[in-house]
């Protein structure tokens, strides 16, 4: 009995002592996050009981956390919580001083920071095994049995799904009578009614949908306001559908009707959907084919063996990313990439995958060059300067910055490239396209490599300086706790304005002023801007977290497979890296697969346990 004291008794103290250490770090968690938050916000949470319901909660996060045990989560809620600390702390900096150095600016602040980043770090690894313990028990199997009558596969069932989220958004175009035109649908306007002429750089399949909806109008009219309606009723009519086709798959799936249901509620009810259905823009069609081919993506996960061997499911697929490449320049390569990850999670099907990815990129590139040339569509000169957002971003942030240190030879290669004295005037840290505007682009045709090597040769000599005007740029995207709107990007959270022209006049007729009002405030981000939790969730820099979580997710339940259905959305947001700007509406395709994120993370599939 004394040989099991003696034995137990060092066990009881090196339990107390870890015990001590995880309520001292919830008291380090605990009084980082508020400070965090309490500097953003200058609350004052110090010395409060704020802090003390903070510390409490997060000691029982801690305590509740570490009885998960297991090697696989603990490297995962480890990458979770590193890449928490990181881009929390470098976008903190960012957000509020421009740049990274405000971060070593003195001892004191160093030492601020990295206590932030320890307290942060500590928070979100507690949290992170706490969550991904919990949903590993928690998962939702399919019904045994007979399926619901009024929500299966069925085509009855599809056209129901379709014509209640339809029907759900008829309030929201009522209140925005006729609907919501801007954006750069007048480029595609113009080149409807014969005031330009057709190019590549607007996606041609897009712009004849344009001009299909407004001979529609004539029809009814010929007035610009109905032209606008049957455009907003149109679009409606296809984002309602293929979303219901998404959760007919699903239904296909085995899906649980409550998942099933909790999709179809947030396309239905949720405000940023009803006002994506009708504001034209090619990014809300691009976002509903994103939306079926992230799902098909997810059924070759879950059953690889029955979809690869089925010629036709590769068929629609191809089909789908085909028809989302038409709606967005760039959406073939993203797909492409998107592919090309799969490889590595389905090894067995790689055949397969390859196959897909070439007939992908060869029909592509059949359509945008002999079957345009044949249409007599050309390319846009505009074309040349879409991906030097970025580059033309970092050389006029040195020339702000730095440009006394600027060499006479470099200085004279700016000065053929970008309106010199226009510099200034144009510069914005978190928008590119005023200083893109400001490029010669006959000079850069005529000699790209000598820009080439001047970018090179600056970013060699001010790397800090590049590195800033990238992470300004695309801090939107990453960072969930950025203004909402950025007071520096010179975009509101939601564009709800109609804009008219000489060629097209418009007006708008609400036809219920009052919810106008209501999604104005939603619009505008004012109604969840100060509202914890829910601000964020609404944020743009929140959708790739989502996207990142529900892959950790599939990583700690051994899934790994399932990451195929996140990659779309992942490769989309990498592509916006380089982008010209962070705005609600190049993140919305992310954010209409929210919800499909969390079903794939619950669902329970029996066909292909994955050990």
């Amino acid at each position: 009995m004394e040989e099991k004291q003696s034995v137990g008794a060092p066990r009881d103290i090196r339990r107390i002592l870890w015990r001590c250490a995880l309520a001292a770090f919830a008291y380090i968690a605990a009084q980082t996050v508020m400070g965090y938050y309490g500097e953003l916000s200058a609350a004052p949470y110090h010395n409060s009981w704020v802090s003390v319901a903070a510390f409490v909660a997060a000691a029982a996060l801690f305590f509740h956390a570490d009885r998960h045990r297991g090697r696989r989560l603990h490297y995962v809620a480890l990458i979770a919580a590193s890449l928490a600390s990181i881009t929390l702390v470098a976008g903190h900096s960012i957000n509020l001083h421009l740049n990274l150095y405000h971060l070593f600016e003195s001892p004191s602040e160093a030492w601020w920071h990295v206590r932030m980043a320890l307290g942060i770090g500590l928070f979100f690894y507690f949290a992170c095994k706490w969550l991904f313990s919990a949903l590993q028990k928690f998962r939702v199997r399919p019904l045994p049995g007979r399926e619901p009558i009024f929500f299966t596969d069925n085509k009855r069932s599809f056209a129901a799904v379709a014509v209640c989220i339809f029907a759900c958004w008829i309030p929201c175009f009522l209140a925005y009578f006729p609907g919501i035109f801007g954006y750069d649908v007048f480029h595609s306007v113009r080149i409807a009614v014969g005031a330009g002429d057709w190019h590549s750089l607007l996606p041609p399949l897009y712009t004849q949908f344009v001009r299909l909806c407004l001979w529609i109008g004539e029809l009814f009219g010929g007035w610009e306001q109905e032209q606008i309606a049957v455009y907003s009723l149109m679009q409606m009519a296809i984002m309602a559908s293929l979303y219901a086709w998404a959760i007919r798959r699903m239904a296909r799936m085995g899906v649980h009707p409550l998942l099933r249901l909790a999709v179809l509620l947030n396309f239905a009810l949720n405000p940023m959907h009803a006002l994506f259905s009708m504001i034209s823009t090619r990014d809300v069609l691009f976002a509903g084919f994103l939306v079926v081919v992230s799902v098909y993506l997810w059924e070759s996960a879950a059953d690889p063996k029955g979809f690869f061997a089925s010629f036709g499911k590769q068929a629609v697929l191809v089909a789908l990313m085909l028809a989302a490449s038409m709606f967005r320049q760039n959406g073939a390569y993203v797909l492409f990439l998107c592919l090309l990850l799969c490889l590595p999670l389905f090894r067995r099907y790689w055949r397969n995958i390859l196959a897909i990815s070439a007939v992908l990129m060869a029909v592509y590139h059949i359509i945008v060059g002999p079957l345009y040339q044949a249409l007599g569509i050309p390319a846009h000169g505009n074309e040349v300067m879409e991906p030097l957002s970025l580059p033309i971003q970092q050389i006029v942030t040195v020339v702000i910055h730095h440009g006394e240190e600027v060499s006479p030879e470099e200085q004279e290669l700016i000065e053929e490239l970008l309106d010199y004295n226009g510099i200034i005037r144009a510069y914005n840290p978190r928008f590119a396209d005023h200083a893109k505007g400001l490029v010669d682009i006959p000079s850069y045709e005529g000699m790209p490599s000598r820009y080439h090597g001047l970018w090179a040769s600056l970013g060699l000599q001010y790397p800090m300086a590049y590195l800033h005007a990238f992470l300004n740029l695309n801090l939107g995207l990453w960072y969930p706790d950025v203004g909402q709107p950025d007071p520096y990007s010179e975009r509101v959270y939601l564009e709800t304005q109609m804009t008219t022209r000489d060629y097209f006049p418009t007006e708008r007729e609400s036809q219920w002023p009052a919810l106008q009002d209501l999604y104005e405030e939603f619009a505008s981000a004012a109604a969840m801007r100060d509202v914890p939790i829910v601000s964020v969730l609404f944020s743009t820099g929140t959708a790739i977290w989502i996207a990142m979580g529900g892959i950790l997710v599939c990583l700690a339940q051994r899934r790994k497979r399932l990451i195929a259905a996140f990659l779309p959305s992942v490769c989309l947001w990498f592509s916006y890296l380089f982008g010209p700007v962070s705005n609600l509406r190049y993140i919305y395709p992310l954010t209409t697969c929210f919800v499909i994120f969390l079903a794939v993370v619950l669902h329970e599939n029996p066909k292909s346990p994955q050990k």
